[in-house]
């Protein structure tokens, strides 16, 4: 069985203030096998490379607001590229309602048409709302209906569509194709996260359906992680290993 997990490092965005490079030697130690970039702290593409190679880490994906890719968008190809990044994830889109689904849209078309163009895979990564109708379908049924034919896939944050009551895997089985990584993280159901094993979402189940249905990266994240990010990577992969997922 695969056993391997990505790193969101959001999760240990403070320890990768104080030292990235660091970090990425200790997200290896601990067992991650890539990571996923929320920035590159100063580093060129040259100089990151080394880094991954040195510590045997794969780039899963790099997440973006909307904005910092369309304003950027050759270099951060160029950037991906040299890294031997596939897929740039935008973690922020308005589709609350008709008119800003459309706003969004317009603004995405011509990231995603680029992104295509150059081999490269657009992730959109949801969160509660996208599952909420709007004109009687889920915001992110039609982002898929939208860019279909495109390099257009889902960066999926089982954590908030369970939040919003989907039923997550069914929605991984159904959607399959489309997936190219998903985010996993525990909570107490009552918004606050936890430990893996300590809350009431079945990450061992998700972690059981992604592996079957051919999901390329799983990614281990707690954006408010206590009493730390690295002490909670640490925890989780440790549960995952010990669950055999």
């Amino acid at each position: 069985m695969n056993h391997d997990y990505a790193l969101q490092l959001y999760t240990v965005h403070e320890e990768c203030e104080r030292d990235f490079r660091g970090m990425l030697k200790k997200a290896s130690e601990l067992g991650y096998s890539a990571v996923e970039f929320t920035g590159f702290y100063g580093l060129s593409a040259k100089e990151l490379l080394e880094e991954l190679k040195n510590n045997h880490l794969k780039p899963a994906s790099s997440q973006m607001m909307i904005p910092n890719i369309a304003e950027k968008i050759d270099k951060v190809i160029a950037y991906a590229k040299m890294i031997g990044l596939e897929n740039i994830a935008c973690c922020v889109g308005d589709v609350s309602g008709p008119e800003a689904m459309n706003d969004t849209i317009t603004q995405l078309k011509p990231i995603v048409k680029r992104l295509t163009e150059a081999g490269l895979n657009f992730l959109y990564h949801n969160h509660a709302p996208e599952f909420v109708p709007v004109n009687g379908e889920w915001p992110i049924e039609t982002l898929l209906k939208t860019f279909e034919g495109q390099n257009f896939y889902l960066e999926l944050d089982t954590y908030w569509a369970q939040g919003a009551g989907v039923d997550i895997i069914r929605f991984m089985e159904e959607n399959a194709a489309k997936i190219k990584d998903i985010h996993i993280k525990d909570g107490d159901g009552k918004g606050k996260s936890c430990p893996f094993g300590q809350g009431v979402i079945d990450i061992k189940g998700i972690v059981e359906c992604a592996r079957r249905i051919g999901v390329p990266y799983i990614l281990v994240e707690d954006d408010t992680p206590d009493p730390d990010g690295l002490t909670v990577a640490a925890l989780n992969i440790q549960k995952l290993q010990e669950w055999d997922v």
